[in-house]
C-alpha cells in the first residue's frame, strides 16, 4: 500500500496539469483555467442557478404555450441533478468539516 501513494501522488499532479483537450499545461504558465478552490465552488454555483432559471423560464414557456413538454421535462430533470449535486457536494462539505473539528489538536 505505502508504494502505492507516490504513484496516486503523481498521477493526481499529472491529471491537474491536463486540459479539456488532453494536452498538458506546462508549470509555470498562467492560462484562463480555474486557479483556486474559491473559483471552482463559485463557477459550480453560478451553473447551478442558471440551469434552475432555464428550468424556470422553459416551464413558463410551456404555461403559456411557447414550449414543448419534452423540453420541460428534460431542463426540469437537469435543474433536479443539479440540485442534486449540489446537495451531494454541501453534504460532503459538512461532513469534511465535522471531521476536521474532531481531530485532536
Amino acid at each position: 500500500m505505502v508504494n502505492s501513494v507516490p504513484g496516486a501522488i503523481s498521477a493526481y499532479q499529472n491529471a491537474g496539469k491536463l486540459t479539456g483537450d488532453g494536452s498538458t499545461v506546462k508549470a509555470g504558465s498562467k492560462d484562463d483555467s480555474i486557479s483556486t478552490f474559491a473559483e471552482l465552488v463559485e463557477g459550480g454555483i453560478e451553473k447551478a442557478i442558471e440551469t434552475q432559471k432555464t428550468s424556470e423560464t422553459a416551464t413558463a414557456d410551456y404555461i403559456m404555450g411557447k414550449a414543448d413538454i419534452n423540453d420541460v421535462v428534460m431542463a426540469v430533470r437537469e435543474a433536479e441533478m443539479t440540485l442534486s449535486t449540489v446537495s451531494a457536494i454541501r453534504d460532503r462539505i459538512v461532513s469534511s468539516l465535522q471531521e476536521i473539528l474532531r481531530m485532536p489538536i
